[in-house]
């Protein structure tokens, strides 16, 4: 890419990296700032997404989500996994670029569309991940409803995980559009839970089905008192609110337990099933 090519996305990684340094700092572009490299790698990865999303390379793992009350698997959430030169690579590696240059909503679409292919020879309920551009997008609630009437898949089968719920506090299209999925019978989930200082508003704004507890908190909790304080806040709001609580990061038994003990109502994590490309 010619360095003219490059002088918007180099500002604007200039821009994130003053943000990381804090409020009321100035950054100026210097090679030096990781910058070129962060650039080089989008560069690979956008090429990379384009051609899996040209080749049916973009693949749909699955991880198991047990109810904590029957030790039952209930439900599963679809993850996105990218095909490359015989590798299979996790989602960490290419959101981001795919973010950057516009093709997140293409890999939703894809997603959405395995994950309801894959709902037609179950019982179980799925849930898939959607991004605050996702939502933005002026089709989004249209493909949903053809997607699910072409497949033969109930609405109510499928939870959407909102990963960047901060657009619902602040954004009243998102809120709107959010509250009109609920009515036509999709499930809402709210991921990472814990993590802003805002999110128990988020339960009186919106319609939510399911939160995640953030996985920081379970990976730790039986030695964190922080952790399990955080938890068991989120737990005892959440279910005043009548609202089911997933933790995830459940990577050993002794958490599978300790979750009991709190009331946790399902699991996920390495412990119960790794992400695989069909169900267990």
């Amino acid at each position: 890419m010619h360095e003219s090519g490059n002088l918007m996305q180099k500002a604007e990684l200039a821009i994130r990296e003053a943000r990381n340094v804090g409020k009321n700092h100035t950054q100026i572009y210097t090679d030096d700032l990781n910058i070129i490299r962060t650039i080089h790698i989008n560069s690979l990865w956008t090429e990379r997404v384009r051609n899996a999303i040209k080749q049916n390379k973009i693949h749909a793992y699955f991880q198991a989500i047990k109810n904590l009350k029957t030790d039952k698997i209930e439900k599963y959430e679809a993850l996105v996994r990218l095909e490359y030169e015989g590798e299979t690579y996790a989602p960490h590696n290419f959101l981001g670029a795919a973010q950057y240059s516009g093709q997140i909503y293409d890999i939703f679409k894809i997603m959405f569309q395995k994950t309801c292919e894959k709902a037609k020879s179950n019982n179980y309920d799925f849930s898939v991940n959607v991004s605050e551009s996702d939502l933005s997008e002026p089709t989004f609630f249209e493909f949903i409803k053809q997607t699910l009437r072409d497949n033969n898949v109930l609405a109510n089968r499928i939870s959407l995980e909102i990963l960047e719920y901060k657009s619902i506090s602040g954004n009243d299209y998102v809120k709107n559009l959010i509250n009109s999925l609920h009515s036509y019978g999709l499930k809402i989930s709210i991921d990472d839970f814990g993590t802003r200082c805002s999110n128990f508003s988020q339960l009186n704004n919106v319609h939510i089905d399911f939160i995640k507890i953030d996985g920081s908190f379970i990976k730790d909790i039986l030695d964190n008192k922080n952790s399990q304080i955080v938890s068991r806040t989120i737990i005892d709001y959440a279910h005043q609110k009548s609202v089911p609580v997933i933790a995830e990061f459940v990577c050993k038994g002794e958490i599978y337990d300790y979750l009991k003990t709190i009331d946790v109502d399902y699991a996920q994590g390495y412990y119960i099933s790794e992400p695989l490309p069909d169900l267990i």
